[in-house]
Parts: structure tokens; sequence; C-alpha cells
């Protein structure tokens, strides 16, 4: 598979790569708009990788992400795209381009606008046999996987409470980009099998053991959880995010209820302010966690199951589904066209041997 990954030297893309390099035989081409940058990036894995043997050459290549006819001229000679780029800065334009070069589509990202296009398109995706998969990756990504695997623990599945808490040694200014323009989502969560809007100051607490303890975790919304969770039959399901605490909390809070991130200007500064806050004392543990407390029926009993996946790098732990749904991809496990989010599709057993294979940590009770 020959393989294009925009914003292949940042974090989540310089690992997604690793992780290619070491377990498949993808050609890879890293991409973004600093060319310099890129072509200095594959040859740092190149000189890496050639002290291990055969490999297949990375290259790296410039792509304006502002251009939809010209990205999908670059992307033309690719049988997939990831996109590892904040969608804050180029929307639903390069699943409009991938479409148009004719090949597969995988993203990491939270963003409104690209769903709905996704949503739009889906025909035409699945009428040209092509895949397009959405939110890709630890958050979003593994809430829906799990939510489909703690489903199998019952007979009847009534509650699901997803909690989960990020705490990391870098925070990229891409990341607090699509955070600040995504409060322009409310958070929902679902009571009487009706998803609801809900106040951001809803919290519960959420217990992430030896290390972390309990936090105050606030309520988010989870799109690729609400049609799952419809489809399932829930009568209860809520996201939660853990506290980070001090300013951090005070800016995305103020930005909320001002609705400043509505501005240019307001979005840049709070994506400025929050980069600032979350990087000025960061310290550990350092780990991102996901974790869901489920509640139903199995033998005409009451049951309760907790599964979680954590990484001690939110970076690596972000690459590693990628990685395992690409495996998917080439396997052909996923080989249905259209347009669909990772978690709604990818299979349960073999998705949940690869990740733990390549690295994640996860705590499952026996069936």
């Amino acid at each position: 598979m020959n393989i294009i990954i925009l914003g292949g030297y940042g974090r989540a893309g310089s690992e997604i790569t690793k992780l290619l390099l070491e377990y498949t035989d993808c050609v890879i081409s890293i991409a973004g708009r600093n060319e310099k940058k890129a072509k200095q990036t594959a040859l740092e894995f190149n000189q890496h990788f050639a002290q291990k043997g055969d490999y297949q050459k990375i290259t790296g290549v410039g792509v304006d992400t502002t251009n939809i006819d010209a990205m999908a001229e670059n992307l033309k000679e690719y049988d997939l795209v990831i996109v590892c780029i904040p969608l804050a800065l180029v929307g639903d334009s390069v699943v409009k381009a991938a479409l148009k070069a004719g090949i597969n589509y995988l993203d990491l990202n939270l963003n409104t606008k690209k769903q709905a296009t996704l949503k739009k398109l889906h025909k035409k995706i699945a009428d040209n046999g092509l895949i397009f998969l959405s939110e890709c990756g630890f958050v979003p990504g593994v809430p829906a996987f799990l939510l489909r695997l703690l489903r199998q623990k019952f007979d009847t599945l009534e509650e699901a409470e997803f909690s989960g808490i990020a705490s990391e040694r870098e925070v990229s200014f891409g990341t607090c980009e699509d955070l600040i323009r995504e409060l322009s989502v409310d958070p929902l969560i679902m009571e009487n099998g009706i998803w609801k809007t809900t106040s951001l100051s809803k919290s519960i607490q959420g217990d992430f053991g030896a290390g972390i303890g309990i936090k105050d975790c606030y309520p988010m919304r989870m799109i690729e959880l609400e049609d799952l969770a419809l489809k399932l039959n829930l009568k209860k399901c809520g996201t939660y995010v853990a506290s980070v605490g001090g300013l951090v909390d005070v800016i995305v809070f103020l930005w909320k209820m001002t609705g400043l991130y509505r501005f240019r200007w307001g979005a840049g500064l709070g994506a400025r302010l929050l980069h600032w806050a979350s990087n000025r004392k960061a310290k550990p543990p350092f780990i991102t966690i996901v974790k869901v407390r489920g509640k139903g029926v199995a033998n005409n009993k009451s049951k309760k199951v907790t599964l979680q996946i954590s990484h001690s790098d939110g970076w690596i732990g972000t690459a590693i589904p990628v990685a395992a749904c690409v495996l998917q991809l080439i396997n052909k496990t996923i080989n249905q066209p259209g347009a669909y989010r990772m978690g709604e599709v990818v299979g349960l057993d073999q998705f949940k041997k690869d990740i733990v294979m390549l690295g994640m940590d996860m705590d499952e009770p026996d069936k």
C-alpha cells in the first residue's frame, strides 16, 4: 500500500510512520505545507531505518492543503491518505480532494464540518469503491470500539459511562486549535434513550487509580458514540473528561461562556493561551486513559463491567489504533466502501489483539 501522511512530521504522524514501517510493507510519503520539514523528517527516518536492514524508502513532499484541485493531483499516486493535521485549518478540504483523487482516506480529528461532508458524500464514496474512515486514534476512535466490546459482555447493555484523562508532556498547538473551535459543540448525555444537551459544569467523579486518584470530570460530546448508543438501545450514556485544573480550565470555560471561539481572532488567541497554559507546568504521571463502566443484564442477573485502555504517551497511544486500523485495511477486514468512523467498523477481536501487540495497556475482565 502506498500511503501519504499529511502532517507526517508532527508527533502523531511521526509515531504512525514508525509503526507502519515496523509492522507493514507500506511505502510512505511524509507530507505537509512545509516541504523542507517534510523532506528533513523523511531523511531522518531513512537514516534510522537503514541501520535496521531492508525497508521501503520514505520520501518527503510538500502539499498545499488550501487548494483542493492541486491537492487532488498530489494524492492521485497514493492508495491512502492519513490526515494528522488540525482540521480547524482545513475543514473538509482533504475529504473532497481524496474523493476527487480516487483514494482511501483516514483522519484522526473531531470536526463537525468534516462529519457533515462525509455524511453527505457517503453514497458517492461508496459508489467509487472507496473507504473513508474518520475519528481514528485514541480519542476519538477507541470509545466506539470499547462500547462495542462492552456490549459483548452482556445479554442486555443498559448504561455506559465513559471517563478519560490526558496528562501529556507536551500538548501540540494544533490540538489546542481544534479544541477551541470545537467549543461550539455543546456536550450531550443520553437519558432514557434520548440524547440531550447538558451543561459543561455538570461533572462526575472519575477514579483513575494509583498515582492519579479521583478527578472531577466534565461532559463532552463524543459524536462517534451517538448513533452507536442508539443502535444498541442504551438507556443511559455519556462521556466525561478529567479536569486539567488551573489556567487551562479557566480558559476553556471563559471561551465557552463568552463565545470568543466564534471569532477568528478569538479562536487564535484562545489556542495560543491554551497551548501556553497546557505546557507551562506539565508534570508526571504522564498517561492517557479511556475507561467505560457498563451496567446491564447477563444470564438473568444484574452485571457491571469496567473496561480500560491506556498508554503512558498520548501520541503513541494515538498512533497505535491508527496503525491497527491500517492493518485491517491491508488485510481487508475493513472492506465495505463508504464513510465510517473507525470504532464502528474495526474487527473487534483482531483490533484488540493488535493494539495490545503494538503497545497499548488494556484492562478487560474475564469473559
